[in-house]
């Protein structure tokens, strides 16, 4: 068993878990706007996208995620052998978030 302090911990737990959410709400985006581009709405409401689009401040969001993860990053290459499960998850977790922002954002 590995002891991290519990600061720590709350820390890296917080970032995973605002990483999910962010790729939630970014895969529940591309698939209304696929949906939206091959079928007509069943009901006419406004996009999950144009909540995106219209909020300047998502991407801002989602670039200090994308930093707060890579500080994480860089402290966990010396603690490579302790937390590497959990480095690994959020590197794919990051590059994931990174390529449906960009997938949404050139779609719309």
């Amino acid at each position: 068993d590995i002891s991290i302090p519990s600061s720590l911990k709350t820390w890296f737990m917080s970032i995973y878990y605002i990483s999910i959410v962010v790729m939630s709400i970014l895969s529940l985006a591309l698939l209304n706007e696929l949906w939206l581009l091959f079928w007509s709405p069943i009901i006419n409401c406004k996009s999950i996208v144009d909540f995106l689009l219209i909020n300047n401040n998502f991407g801002g969001i989602i670039m200090g995620l994308v930093a707060a993860i890579i500080t994480t990053r860089s402290w966990l290459i010396s603690e490579e052998t302790i937390t590497k499960y959990y480095s690994i998850y959020i590197t794919r977790i990051m590059v994931i978030i990174l390529v449906l922002y960009t997938i949404i954002m050139t779609i719309s």
